[in-house]
Parts: structure tokens; sequence; C-alpha cells
């Protein structure tokens, strides 16, 4: 992957072909990732949420 702070246009090609390959491996087109982003954010939220309850349940209260 690319690691600099002002790549060439070139450059910025490349990483853009890359992603529009990955997002269409995983079957995403460019303008659906906004409402993909804000799926797997929502999901994430429910997984913390069910986590820190399970632990919260397993943490003896203080006396």
């Amino acid at each position: 992957m690319f690691n600099k702070r002002n790549p060439s246009k070139e450059e910025l090609a490349a990483q853009q072909t890359i992603l529009l390959e990955h997002l269409a491996a995983m079957g995403l087109k460019p303008e659906d990732v906004p409402q993909a982003m804000q799926e797997l954010h929502r999901l994430i939220l429910a997984d913390l949420k069910r986590i820190h309850g399970h632990y919260k349940n397993l943490i003896p209260a203080a006396s």
C-alpha cells in the first residue's frame, strides 16, 4: 500500500483503482459506501452494547 503525504497523480489513480476493485469484490459500488458505512457503524455499536452488558454481569458490584 502507499504511504506518502503527497502522492503523485499516478499513485492516486492506482489507489483509486485498488479501492474500486476491493469495493467490487464486496459487491459494493462507490455510491453505496456511505450507507454501508452507516450500517457497519450500527452493527458495531449493537455488538459493543451486547458485549458490555455481558461483561457488566460478570463483574461483581462493589459493596
